[in-house]
């Protein structure tokens, strides 16, 4: 009977520490980086001479947050796009983003979980121009985006995981001046797909 008392308090204590070992592990401060794909839907708006375009191109990221228990953070991000030619142009391009969202995560258990995120997204997507001199042209907004991923922990404080984003923009361009070209339409709808391979550390 002492042995059965003894067994069960000894296994209360282990489930005890590791609950509490959970805990203390997915609190805290985060920054981490990564690399992934964007795949880019951009459609001009009200110009039906213009070509809309679907590109697939890198994505690199940085990030950083903090988590208030262990199934409730807040994230900030910075996203730039690999340079790629814009169909109607034959020019270089880019988008450069950053987002700030809730992050809601579920534990299967001390190493494995899965997050859903819902947010705010700013994305610029920038075009060169073909002109006498060095200079470029930019379209941003901000819209709301949903995110989700796959996330493993290491024991050492250090998490990967898969991240997948979804946005639909509507983009307005920034410069004032009318350039009198009618590539340079006035809006811009970007449709944008991203999954990222990323590794943080928890401090």
């Amino acid at each position: 009977m002492n042995k059965v008392l003894l067994g069960i308090i000894i296994s209360a204590a282990a489930a005890y520490s590791t609950a509490n070992d959970l805990e203390t592990d997915q609190r805290g401060w985060i920054v981490g980086g990564g690399v992934g794909a964007a795949n880019l839907s951009i459609k001009p708006k009200d110009q039906p001479d213009l070509l809309s375009d679907t590109e697939s191109v890198m994505l690199f990221t940085v990030y950083g947050g903090y988590n208030f228990t262990d199934w409730f953070g807040i994230e900030f991000d910075i996203s730039t796009s690999q340079t790629f030619t814009d169909v109607n142009t034959q020019l270089d391009a880019s988008i450069l983003g950053t987002s700030f969202t809730p992050k809601f995560t579920y534990h299967f258990n001390q190493n494995i979980g899965i997050y859903f995120k819902t947010g705010l997204q700013y994305i610029a997507y920038s075009q060169s121009i073909d002109a006498y001199y060095d200079d470029d042209i930019t379209w941003n907004g901000i819209e709301p985006f949903i995110g989700a991923g796959l996330q493993y922990s290491f024991t050492s404080g250090v998490r990967a995981r898969i991240d997948y984003k979804y946005s639909k923009l509507s983009l307005e361009r920034s410069e004032n001046a009318t350039y009198g070209f009618k590539l340079f339409d006035e809006e811009i709808d970007l449709t944008f797909n991203a999954i990222t391979f990323s590794t943080h550390y928890q401090f």
